[in-house]
């Protein structure tokens, strides 16, 4: 998998990974400085970061959210690739670099059907697509895949890293109409199940912190920035935090609906 590689050395917390223009949008907006290949940032924006991270790039050094995706483009929209590579969702489809320069895939692209090519004039130049060419790519994020809604590209999901793909993107809807409820603002939620035998888990920041809820046998534990914060052991506990409640339930509904039999509590 592609993954970004994070890593936090003092006062700067880094991040390596292959391009995408919506990562490069949040890293310009966070202050980030690029040099050779690397962004660099002020360590005491690392929930900020790691958030950018998990929404573009699909992990943040600690979830990942990452879907294969196969793309169709019924026929080149106006614009599309105007002096300037095709992309979705950050990543480069293809790219050409003149006229007369043909066009190359972008990272982990694999062409199944139709093509890419240059035209336009020397001016303006494009990245030209036939119609329905249909590509896959590898490694996309899921939390952008969930946001989709340009017509220009047809989606259809090959593979998803989290097996619960769209059922977990109703577990976020649902935690977040249960946030906005009991007005606890939340940013950037992420329900995610790393592999069949791996917990399920809950991520999101608020304005005390970055938070991640882990169900383990019908106990909750509950994480503050990558620490352990305190074990929930029933609802009683929740009743200072609705957002607990509603984590608690939901995950232990998706334990249940994934798995042969209920699991059993473990204190």
């Amino acid at each position: 998998m592609n993954l970004p590689k994070i890593e936090v050395n003092g006062e700067v917390i880094t991040v390596q990974s292959i391009y995408n223009s919506e990562f490069v949008k949040h890293a310009k907006n966070l202050g980030g400085a690029y040099t050779g290949g690397v962004w660099s940032f002020d360590a005491r924006n690392e929930t900020l970061v790691r958030s950018a991270c998990l929404r573009c790039l699909g992990h943040d050094g600690f979830i990942t959210d990452l879907v294969d995706v196969e793309i169709t483009i019924p026929k080149y929209a106006k614009g599309m690739g105007a002096c300037k590579p095709i992309e979705v969702f950050g990543r480069t489809l293809a790219r050409a670099f003149g006229r007369d320069s043909g066009a190359k895939l972008g990272e982990g692209v694999v062409l199944l059907k139709g093509g890419f090519s240059s035209g336009g004039s020397v001016k303006n130049w494009c990245t030209d697509v036939k119609e329905n060419t249909r590509v896959i790519v590898r490694d996309v994020s899921g939390a952008l895949v969930r946001e989709h809604d340009d017509d220009a590209f047809i989606l259809q999901l090959v593979e998803a890293k989290n097996p619960m793909f769209e059922y977990l993107s109703e577990l976020e809807d649902a935690i977040r109409d249960s946030a906005e409820l009991h007005s606890v603002a939340l940013r950037n939620v992420k329900v995610v199940k790393i592999d069949e035998t791996a917990p399920l888990l809950i991520d999101f920041d608020t304005e005390k912190g970055r938070f991640t809820f882990q169900l383990k046998g019908g106990v909750l534990v509950q994480y503050r920035d990558g620490k352990i914060f305190s074990a929930l052991f029933n609802e009683d506990n929740f009743t200072s935090d609705p957002v607990g409640i509603s984590a608690y339930r939901l995950l232990y509904d998706a334990e249940v609906l994934t798995s042969d039999r209920p699991k059993e509590t473990e204190f």
